[in-house]
């Protein structure tokens, strides 16, 4: 039995095919479209709706070329630029069989003929003269050479280019997913700019072909009315002429307009961001009034256009006045960093006394030395009290120091030493990026990859540490080559422990240093606590902000530092050996206290080649913990 397939079920399995095979077969329509306007005659209301499309999409591309935020966002402007050009010279094609067949162009032509010429021929002919020479001589030619330039410049720049994503490839500054994305997008680039050098050559074609058709369908109109419809010569030329130069209008503003859009593409530079600058950054208000002052002179002069100067002088005046407003609200509107500055309340008597402040402000350069990170400026302020002097940074009071019969000069001692204990509170973000910035200066490379390692919050939390501990800081290039070229800082554990890791890389140019310092000071005593004593200490650290938290009851801890103190002597200094793992818990036993207590670990004495000190005072703790 034969089955029979419904006829409606075959055109609506055609028409689905159909609409599916349409987004592979688009190229292949547009091909046919072309060349039915150039070989089927079209009706006057299809050239007319065709007509003023191709006016619209030649004013779309002049906007889509001054909105794009780069010229990579319009790949497909070389093919737009082909397409248009084909179909203007089709609808040329088309134009002019109308005109030469029926004398009838559409109302499009006929309204460009009549309003935009006001019916002259002579007119027309003059704008339309001076439309293909700006088009010919200016746009168009202006616009291949820059094209041309463009490609050239794209192309020899290729090889550095791919040079550059090489390097910071194998440097570790990019991932090879993001050089793959460099690669592509430096590729998209060539090809574009070779492109548009191609494509743009079609535009002086395009007037030089504009011309022709103009030529052909003023002559061919001449003979045909002449010779065909009777018509004497003067109104041949009125009737063709002027349907002629309204078609050449037609053709050539798209035309003009098209250039100019491939003229700004190419003529753009790209910034690296990918961000745009805004469009009156440029201009200054003070720039307006130039030219404002400039044609108010030109109206004083007699026989002058006085209204027309002055007016424009007036809307110069008026733009300067508006563009200063905004930008004086933009700067108020714009969100200021509070400036960093540690503030000492004295009381009025020191205030005035300008040894004192000068001696206050120069100990930014003392703790810089010490701590060896870039510090905010000192200002000494007026204070309400006359009781004591209080040292304020970021509205936390770090210090106060009693004026009971105290001098200018223990005042000056007590700030320095209340602003080298708090010295961590004065590290923040800014500090960070002035170290980078000083890095960056001069090894880009490393700059990347420390800070591709630690985080912005990381790295304030180290030197926070580094400060606390007062480890006198190396020169920038050296903590950020300890950080990069670290492996353990590659997995999460190394990071957590990141300042010991650091701390060990950077130990041959601080402990020398350090150790150096403290003997000029006077004779060196080195404390060390015993093995019983570092495991109850470890067993009793809870990690934490800062140094932790270590939980020993208050006899405990000052009857260890009375051992401290008793092994320092008068005027000695004493340096606490511990291992590298016990280093927080000594820290937190003596952070903040008065009397500087380095603490160095033992891997730190090797990692600096210097000798394990020999004479050891232990420690030990008596009493309940």
């Amino acid at each position: 039995m034969r089955t029979t397939i419904p006829r409606g079920a075959v055109f609506r399995a055609g028409g689905i095919w159909l609409v599916r095979a349409v987004p592979g077969l688009w190229p292949a329509l547009v091909v046919v479209a072309l060349l039915a306007c150039v070989l089927v005659p079209l009706p006057t209301r299809v050239v007319d709706l065709l007509l003023s499309t191709s006016l619209a999409g030649s004013v779309l591309l002049v906007v889509a070329s001054l909105r794009v935020d780069r010229t990579t966002d319009l790949l497909v402007f070389p093919s737009l630029l082909l397409g248009l050009t084909l179909f203007r010279l089709a609808l040329n094609v088309s134009t002019t069989r109308l005109i030469l067949s029926q004398a009838d162009a559409g109302r499009v032509i006929d309204a460009f003929a009549g309003f935009v010429v006001r019916g002259d021929f002579v007119v027309g002919a003059v704008i339309f003269a001076i439309i293909t020479l700006i088009q010919y001589l200016v746009v168009a030619r202006g616009a291949e050479r820059v094209a041309e330039v463009g490609a050239r410049f794209a192309l020899d720049a290729l090889p550095g280019h791919q040079a550059a994503i090489d390097a910071d490839l194998r440097a570790g500054a990019i991932s090879p997913r993001e050089a793959a994305g460099r690669r592509a997008a430096l590729m998209e680039r060539s090809r574009f700019h070779g492109a548009m050098d191609g494509a743009i050559r079609f535009v002086r074609g395009d007037v030089t072909a504009g011309l022709v058709i103009t030529a052909v369908n003023l002559a061919g109109g001449l003979w045909i009315g002449t010779v065909r419809r009777g018509l004497s010569w003067a109104d041949s030329l009125d009737l063709y002429g002027r349907l002629t130069i309204g078609d050449g209008l037609l053709a050539q503003i798209p035309a003009v307009l098209v250039s100019v859009a491939a003229g700004i593409l190419v003529a753009r530079i790209d910034r690296e961001d990918g961000t745009r600058l805004p469009t009156l950054a440029w201009i200054d208000p003070a720039m307006l009034l130039v030219p404002a002052v400039f044609l108010v002179g030109l109206a004083l002069v007699p026989a002058m256009p006085t209204l027309a100067f002055l007016s424009t002088a007036c809307a110069l005046g008026a733009g300067a006045l508006w563009l200063a407003r905004r930008r004086s609200e933009s700067e108020r509107s714009r969100p200021r960093p509070r400036p960093r500055e540690v503030c000492v309340y004295v009381p009025p008597v020191l205030a005035s006394d300008d040894d004192f402040v000068e001696r206050i402000a120069a100990l930014r350069g003392r703790i810089e030395a010490d701590v060896g990170l870039p510090m905010p400026p000192i200002r000494v302020l007026e204070a309400s009290s006359e009781a004591e002097v209080r040292v304020v940074a970021s509205a936390a009071v770090l210090g106060r120091v009693s004026m009971d019969e105290v001098g200018a000069d223990v005042v000056v001692v007590q700030v320095y030493r209340t602003l080298l204990r708090h010295a961590d509170h004065l590290v923040d973000a800014t500090t960070f990026a002035a170290l980078q910035e000083d890095v960056r200066s001069m090894d880009p490379a490393l700059a990347r990859e420390a800070t591709n390692l630690l985080t912005v919050a990381d790295w304030v939390e180290l030197l926070r540490a580094m400060s606390r501990d007062r480890v006198p800081l190396p020169p920038a290039a050296e903590v950020f080559a300890a950080v990069a070229f670290d492996p353990r800082l590659r997995t999460a554990d190394g990071r957590a422990e990141s300042l010991r890791h650091v701390r060990l890389r950077i130990a041959p140019s601080f402990v020398p240093a350090l150790v150096e310092s403290l003997e000029r000071r006077g004779p060196v005593t080195y404390v060390r606590a015993t093995p019983d004593l570092e495991a109850d200490l470890l067993a009793r650290y809870t990690n934490g902000p800062g140094h932790g938290v270590l939980r020993l009851a208050t006899g405990a801890v000052r009857r260890l530092r009375a051992q401290v103190e008793e092994a320092a002597g008068d005027g000695g200094c004493v340096v606490l050996a511990t291992a590298a793992a016990r280093n927080a818990v000594a820290l937190a036993l003596f952070d903040r206290t008065a009397r500087f207590v380095p603490v160095i670990a033992v891997e730190e004495f090797a990692e600096a080649g210097l000798p394990l000190p020999r004479d050891v005072v232990w420690l030990d703790v008596l009493g309940p913990v």
